[in-house]
């Protein structure tokens, strides 16, 4: 008995003892249990933010495009506009040449049936030659004759006229019918258009109520995209300062070299015996030295005021430049300009504003890119969110095509007018649409590529 109280007593203490440690463990289970759970939370928010921030990007995307069609579709309609009122002016011309040539058909018709009867109620009865014949002189049967002729070749001057005049006649009713037939096709046409206008605008008030819903996504996406667009004009702006650099470094070189050969020159010619000859060409040594005062062209190299062209270069800037209006546009067939040039605030997204330093163009995946001019490929770089960037340059001019996929090009490369540059990359989160950022500088001051290419 006493064993068995001892082993329940032993027994007792072990449980006591071993209790806040059973404890401990269930805690820590707990909070690894918790830890876990809100791990998986955490995912499933980061998971759901970005499917909802893919998804805005997506409708921001699709607002763009459909606004951009928005713009298409009133440029079509206001040509069709156009067109129908040029056919209503036509119309118009050519129904009073209708009425004007068939009143002068008809009085060309009446005369010359009045003429004709008048003829035959005088001389019913007699032929031509009795006519002619029956006269009381030679001269009046002259005369008669002389009418005859006369009027034989009335009738037939006034038959011509009258044929013209049923043949213009015809022709016009043609015109006419061909007119009204191309005012309906118009008419058709733009009552498409405008029916079609409609619905995108239905759908462009849809996608604002959906985006308007997502307020703070959409706040952070703008952010996001002005975050990058600073970040490529920081980029293009440092390459650009890097050639201005180097052209200024280049010029210097070039200049340095032509002084020292003046020099040179200067130097054979004052170790000649003076003589009559040649103390005029030793007196020039002075000024020939006056260079080394000013080693001028070095100071652009620590600070440019722009870039230093050579004369093949100066050569392609003005050919580039005279060519504006005219350039290649940077993409083949089908494109779509999605975001047009400048500072534009959206009037009904508080939050959707761009300051576009070029033009998005949206074209199908698999769309390749093109030099819009021939130049030199200076720079290759990869900013986040653009892709692959290249850069060309035609003088001072530059041209920038970003959003590459992959690239068939250089640095240091000449490539010509119309040159593949590479491949555009498609967006697989936005249907594989694939959109082109293309830009056009005066060194650091962007343009307006829709003023310069066609």
């Amino acid at each position: 008995m006493k064993k068995v109280l001892l082993s329940l007593a032993i027994a007792m203490i072990a449980a006591l003892l071993l209790a806040p440690e059973a404890a401990g463990d269930n805690r820590v289970r707990r909070v690894k249990r918790q830890q876990q759970t809100n791990q998986r939370e955490l995912r499933e928010t980061k998971r759901k933010l970005t499917a909802n921030t893919t998804a805005t990007k997506r409708q921001l995307n699709a607002l763009n495009r459909i606004t951009a069609e928005i713009e298409e579709k009133n440029r079509e309609i206001g040509s069709l506009t156009a067109i129908s009122d040029s056919l209503n002016r036509e119309i118009a011309v050519i129904r009073d040449s209708i009425t004007y040539y068939e009143t002068k058909h008809k009085r060309l018709s009446e005369n010359y049936a009045k003429a004709v009867r008048a003829v035959h109620s005088r001389s019913s009865s007699l032929d031509m030659l009795l006519f002619i014949f029956s006269s009381d002189s030679f001269k009046q049967a002259v005369r008669r004759y002389r009418y005859i002729r006369q009027f034989a070749r009335w009738r037939e001057k006034q038959s011509e006229e009258i044929r013209a005049a049923r043949s213009k006649l015809v022709e016009k009713r043609t015109q006419l019918e061909t007119a009204l037939r191309s005012k309906s096709t118009a008419i058709e046409r733009l009552n498409l258009a405008n029916s079609d206008l409609l619905s995108r605008q239905s759908r462009q008030q849809t996608i604002i109520s959906n985006l308007q819903g997502e307020a703070a996504t959409l706040k952070r996406i703008m952010a996001e995209q002005q975050r990058q667009a600073e970040e490529l004009d920081r980029k293009l702006g440092e390459l650009i300062a890097e050639e201005e650099r180097a052209a200024a470094a280049r010029a210097a070189a070039e200049e340095e070299q032509r002084r020292k050969k003046a020099d040179s020159i200067a130097a054979i010619q004052a170790t000649k015996p003076e003589t009559a000859d040649t103390k005029p060409a030793t007196k020039p040594t002075k000024p020939a030295a006056k260079p080394e005062a000013k080693p001028a062209p070095a100071k652009p190299i620590t600070k440019t005021t722009g870039y230093t062209m050579n004369a093949e270069e100066r050569t392609l800037s003005g050919s580039f430049e005279s060519n504006k209006g005219n350039l290649l546009f940077p993409v083949p067939g089908k494109y779509r300009i999605v975001k047009p040039f400048g500072r534009q605030k959206h009037p009904e997204l508080k939050y959707v504003e761009t300051d576009n330093g070029g033009i998005d163009i949206e074209v199908p995946g698999g769309t390749t890119a093109r030099a819009v001019f021939e130049g030199k490929v200076t720079g290759i770089f990869k900013p986040d969110g653009y892709n692959t960037v290249v850069l060309i340059r035609h003088g001072n001019y530059i041209t920038v095509y970003a959003n590459l996929a992959s690239i068939t090009v250089k640095p240091g490369q000449m490539v010509k007018t119309g040159e593949t540059i590479g491949t555009i990359f498609a967006d697989p989160d936005d249907d594989n649409n694939a959109i082109l950022h293309f830009e056009i500088r005066k060194e650091r001051e962007k343009l307006n590529p829709t003023l310069w290419v066609k």
